[in-house]
């Protein structure tokens, strides 16, 4: 047995296009940060603090939450496509992996439309259809996976690993503890997306040698004269 692979290049073309919406979005996180009134403190404020038309002190922060508005609809926009063409990689389970990659980015983006200074509720509605969805995802990928016989573990290992943290985050107690591990599910599926790329994007068959093929082939054919000489038997009989 020997190994080949290969690239898949439509996959990879929209990889490079969901890549491209995730650093738009990690820039404009990081201005709209550099710019917040009276600073912001990545262990004290949510992510979606940015995104808030007043902060919590009362001062007008409408700039940083047009750009973090602007900036997460282009990020579902341009990451959804890759989703869509994600599951194509695998021979199961395509549907579902497909709903949950819509669902994903309709959370990402109604997340930024939704200044959670002004509408509390629908923001969290979206900050679920974001985080349940793509949990969904990660675990139906590892099942499917395992199915298809895949033998790379970290895909699998690391969607352990995102639905360990985001339980974690739905378990604590305290503002500190939900901050911080915001931050920690948001670094877990940025990995996890980067995991998942590397594995359907670059493809490792195993391929039987000529040796191998010559022997398969000799097989079938003594399978189908057998399967001839039997029926010759019994028709004679």
């Amino acid at each position: 047995m020997s190994s080949q692979t290969s690239v898949n290049h439509r996959t990879l073309r929209w990889a490079f296009v969901a890549v491209a919406g995730i650093g738009q979005f990690l820039a404009a996180l990081f201005y709209a940060a550099k710019h917040y009134p009276n600073g912001y403190f990545w262990y004290k404020h949510f992510i979606s603090d940015l995104g808030r038309t007043v902060t919590s002190d009362g001062i007008d922060n409408s700039a940083n939450s047009l750009l973090f508005s602007a900036s997460s609809l282009v990020l579902g926009l341009m990451i959804l496509p890759f989703l869509q063409v994600l599951p194509t990689a695998f021979t199961r389970g395509g549907v579902w992996l497909r709903i949950f990659g819509v669902l994903t980015a309709l959370g990402l983006i109604g997340i930024g439309q939704t200044p959670y200074d002004v509408y509390f509720f629908a923001h969290h509605a979206f900050l679920f259809l974001w985080i349940i969805p793509m949990l969904l995802m990660a675990l139906g990928l590892s099942v499917v996976m395992f199915l298809d016989g895949c033998t790379n573990l970290s895909p699998i290992l690391m969607s352990g690993m995102l639905s360990t943290g985001s339980t974690a985050y739905a378990c604590m107690n305290s503002h500190y503890g939900f901050v911080v591990m915001q931050k920690l599910v948001v670094c877990l599926s940025l990995i996890w997306f980067y995991v998942m790329v590397r594995s359907v994007v670059v493809v490792t068959k195993w391929v039987p040698s000529e040796r191998q093929r010559i022997i398969d082939a000799q097989a079938v054919r003594y399978a189908s004269r057998y399967r001839r000489a039997e029926t010759a038997v019994r028709q004679r009989s």
